[in-house]
């Protein structure tokens, strides 16, 4: 199904947004972005401090510190100051990006920092362990086995061919595997086809690398165990007369199959015969649970993917016509005199609803020039995810909006208020004020060529009539699901499912079913966005919500909008076995088929209790919460810098109109 041209964008003539970088002084006349290689640099735009805001982290060039800014209450508003000292994780190397996430199951978001030519780093958030808000360096400790010349060096080092792969340009962390430990993929960029930049007899390219967790705090390079390179050719090389490998400009890990087990995209400077750019679809686990990896797609489509781009670069996803599969965004840099794009963006229109097949069709291209990070998020909260681009070039970035009728192909970043036409490279986006509406942070690094290289917070200042919802997802790492997986702490993978009368006609449409991801490593050079799901409901007055966990858990819940939720599947009550919300006849009859049993022969979650038998106890853990609801859902107050407060939300069955 190709996407239908708009007459008029859903949000037309309407200012959107206001630059309110000069209301946080330390943003605007302290701190100038630098890139360490031309590609960068990314940003950070999350809650690092566990207060509900987001916060945001920017990347300099080698010899300066990385700036942590913390988002402050500053009067009605917020503002954002610049943290000093350890706090700040100040590495000083030559940094492209970065990406958070919490990759040790603690309560709080660490940070990746991509670093060109040089060593990574991995920053240990100590707030959940210490209650002091402050990094360690952790990188040199996720070493599997110290001492040992045996190829593996975590995160501090990969090889291949005796080279160093320290080209780092972006980063994601996912749980592939859904053992609930967060593994790292970071797509390297060394040159590309025709590059001015090569050396006599160089070839473009170096290969990826796909970090798995162990789950201890070390990493071991898993990328050619699991066929993760991040390029190859349609007849399996990785190696051609002009190239070797490729240079990944982003990644993203994101379910295109809706088979709950995530997939990987990269985005590949398509400039040689054989570039593409590389889909993964994640193989799942065997009947022992054990992971099967992954397999390359991008040959296997039935329609031609990944080589439009002339110079692919950021990777945006959602669900743009709210149909139940998610799309792909990829931006290009390249000018109208370069094939085959022209200097065209590419929309890739996934048809697994329409088909049954995972495919993905080209459709409309928004024309804009010299493109890079983009954000497709709903930034007018009428329910359907809109696109903006950062461009380079002293181009200006472009914005178009999305409605029941398709996404429009006139670009209103100007009449919105973005009238960006600096340098940009990365972007990131959060509802940094928490009124509902999506903001953007956008990196315009210094640049010889230009006056300004200051990056422009803008404040999303949207006053229509829609309403919002934002989800923050809370996954249980220490408890398996139905089939023995875990979730990671902060539900990376989680996938949130919300009906909701967008229209307020009473009736629910085909088109007003919205699916959002939780991701870490979004837009492009290294950048991430507020792991929250923020959804724009419309009109609607009330929305129902379905969120699957990694583990398999599921909650299902009726929610009012204009709200943010708590969602902590840490929340199931005991009796619970199944996992589907409620404490009924399924739980009963898996300990009765199960009953007398040792834990040898019997189902793994039919022994609630722990003793290795399936019995009196297990059968008690059922009926003492029998016709019970978990309580799934936790409206989150106005937040303090002692933490975030729950209230409990009784759950209830799925309605409908």
């Amino acid at each position: 199904m190709l996407v239908a041209v708009m007459t008029g964008p859903a949000t037309f003539g309407q200012t959107l947004f206001t630059d309110v970088t000069a209301g946080s002084p330390d943003l605007s006349t302290n701190f100038v972005s630098t890139p360490g290689d031309g590609h960068g640099p990314g940003v950070i735009f999350n809650d690092l401090n566990n207060d509900g805001y987001a916060d945001i982290y920017m990347i300099r060039s080698a010899g300066f510190s990385n700036g942590l800014f913390i988002n402050t209450p500053d009067g009605p508003g917020r503002t954002f100051v610049r943290a000093s000292g350890l706090v700040g994780a100040v590495s000083t190397a030559n940094s492209n990006g970065a990406v958070s996430a919490d990759y040790d199951n603690d309560g709080d978001q660490d940070i990746f920092v991509i670093n060109w030519n040089q060593t990574h780093q991995l920053y240990q958030n100590q707030l959940a362990n210490t209650g002091q808000f402050m990094f360690i360096d952790k990188t040199y400790g996720t070493d599997p086995t110290p001492g040992v010349n045996d190829g593996h060096h975590g995160l501090a080092l990969s090889t291949h061919a005796g080279t160093r792969l320290d080209d780092g340009l972006a980063a994601a962390w996912a749980d592939p595997d859904r053992d609930g430990d967060l593994d790292l993929y970071i797509g390297n960029h060394d040159e590309f086809y025709l590059s001015g930049g090569l050396e006599p007899g160089q070839k473009p390219g170096q290969r990826d690398i796909f970090y798995q967790n162990n789950g201890n705090g070390t990493f071991t390079d898993q990328t050619v165990a699991y066929g993760l390179e991040g390029f190859e050719t349609a007849t399996g090389a990785h190696s051609t007369d002009i190239q070797s490998y490729s240079s990944s400009q982003a990644v993203h890990w994101a379910d295109f199959n809706n088979d709950h087990w995530p997939d990987l995209l990269v985005s590949n400077k398509v400039g040689g015969p054989d570039d593409r750019d590389m889909l993964y679809i994640n193989r799942g686990a065997n009947d022992q649970g054990n992971w099967l990896g992954m397999s390359l797609e991008t040959y296997n489509l039935p329609t031609p993917f990944g080589h439009m781009t002339g110079g692919a670069m950021g990777i945006a996803v959602a669900d743009l016509e709210n149909d139940g599969d998610l799309d792909i965004y990829i931006t290009d840099w390249s000018d109208l005199s370069q094939a085959p794009s022209a200097g065209q963006n590419d929309v890739w229109i996934n048809q697994l609803s329409d088909t049954g097949t995972l495919d993905f069709v080209h459709s409309n291209q928004q024309p804009s020039l010299f493109s890079w990070g983009t954000q497709w998020e709903d930034f007018d909260n009428n329910g359907f995810a809109d696109i903006y681009v950062t461009t380079d070039m002293n181009v200006p970035d472009a914005l178009y909006m999305n409605g029941p009728d398709g996404l429009s192909n006139i670009d209103t970043a100007a009449l919105a208020g973005l009238t960006e036409t600096y340098i940009g490279r990365g972007s990131a986006s959060a509802d940094f004020n928490r009124d509902g509406q999506t903001d953007l942070m956008v990196i315009n690094p210094w640049n010889s060529n230009a006056s300004n290289g200051v990056s422009k917070l803008y404040e999303n200042t949207y006053d229509g009539e829609n309403h919002y919802l934002v989800l923050e997802l809370v996954g249980d790492h220490t408890t398996p699901g139905p089939d023995g997986f875990f979730s990671s702490r902060d539900a990376i993978g989680a996938r949130a499912t919300i009906t909701a009368d967008l229209n307020g006609d009473g009736v629910i449409q085909d088109n007003e079913t919205l699916i959002r991801e939780v991701a870490s490593g979004t837009s492009s050079a290294g950048s991430t966005s507020s792991l929250g799901l923020e959804f724009g409901l419309g009109l609607a007055t009330e929305a129902f919500v379905h969120v699957y966990f990694p583990s398999g858990r599921t909650m299902s819940f009726m929610a009012g909008v204009d709200q943010y939720l708590l969602v902590d599947e840490r929340a199931f009550l005991p009796g619970d076995l199944d996992g589907d919300g409620f404490v009924g006849i399924n739980d009963l009859t898996l300990i009765l088929s199960n009953w007398n049993q040792p834990m040898a022969d019997a189902h793994p979650l039919a022994d609630p209790s722990g003793d290795g038998f399936v019995g009196i106890d297990d059968l008690n853990t059922v009926l003492g919460n029998w016709n019970s609801g978990v309580p799934q859902a936790a409206n989150i107050p106005e937040p303090t810098t002692l933490g975030i407060l729950f209230l409990g939300m009784t759950a209830i069955n799925r309605h409908r109109r």
